[in-house]
């Protein structure tokens, strides 16, 4: 059943933006109310690249939005790395003693190519893919989200046309669209919580 919803809730932002979201069937529900954001990874996928401080960026764009579109009390990440010394990732244990957090989200980024050119026409457009991994203290998936878009010229993808409207039909920085996307991700998570927490 939550894998339908889930999928239905992809369908209906997935026309909004190029999103696909995974629901993992879990026995019982599991509220969410609180969750700490670990700082992305960059893992660029074959023949892909992740230029520059793309996981910085995109770590700090996920945080915004989650801030701004869900109701979710957030640890942000510079908090969360302090938990652990040596500079390690915290463990989930190690969170939750120290946040009382209900889940973890981590994300990595698999490509990050910047436009060249500027907003009003673009050589190589801006093409951005990252996931998102929301899981227990101890590990249970819960739900995972990705986000994948290169863009193209409206003449190209006329399914796109509400998403040139947004960006006011001009070229968009790969910045812009880490945070297009993690604005997609954020409300599909907070709807996929709604549902079944």
């Amino acid at each position: 059943m939550r894998a339908v919803l889930g999928c239905l809730v992809g369908l209906a932002l997935g026309c909004a933006a190029p999103i696909s979201i995974q629901l993992p069937d879990v026995q019982q529900p599991y509220a969410v109310h609180k969750i700490v954001l670990l700082p992305f990874t960059s893992e660029p996928v074959p023949g892909g690249s992740v230029e520059g401080d793309a996981a910085a960026v995109v770590t700090t764009r996920v945080l915004q939005a989650l801030t701004q579109e869900t109701r979710l009390d957030i640890v942000p990440p510079g908090e969360a790395v302090r938990v652990s010394a040596a500079g390690k990732t915290p463990s989930g244990v190690e969170l939750r003693q120290q946040f009382g957090v209900d889940a973890i989200l981590t994300g990595v980024v698999h490509r990050y190519v910047e436009r060249i050119g500027g907003p009003s026409g673009a050589m190589k457009p801006a093409s951005v893919w990252f996931s998102l991994d929301l899981r227990t203290p101890d590990g249970t998936p819960l739900w995972s989200g990705t986000y994948e878009e290169s863009q193209r010229a409206l003449s190209e993808d006329l399914g796109s046309f509400s998403r040139a409207w947004d960006r006011g039909f001009r070229w968009v920085t790969a910045a812009d669209l880490a945070g297009y996307g993690a604005r997609q991700l954020s409300r599909s998570l907070a709807l996929d919580l709604e549902l079944w927490s």
